[in-house]
């Protein structure tokens, strides 16, 4: 969960630049994505039961997919 976390606090705060490439409304789409993920962490963390860890893994798998085939 923690290494997780350090990656998307990585990406928001690189996003977060307003002089970033990416154009604007892609950029908060991620940093939303960003800001979901952190939330569902603090979820999974507070009660370890939550299913939640799935939602999380999905995201991870499909943003790794896309970067794969942007190549």
């Amino acid at each position: 969960m923690t290494f997780n976390r350090n990656i998307w606090t990585f990406i928001v705060g690189e996003l977060l630049d307003d002089d970033h490439e990416l154009p604007a409304e892609i950029r908060q789409n991620i940093v939303n994505l960003g800001i979901f993920t952190f939330n569902q962490t603090l979820r999974i963390i507070s009660d370890p039961r939550n299913s939640g860890v799935d939602t999380l893994i999905n995201i991870n798998r499909n943003i790794a997919e896309g970067l794969r085939n942007k190549s």
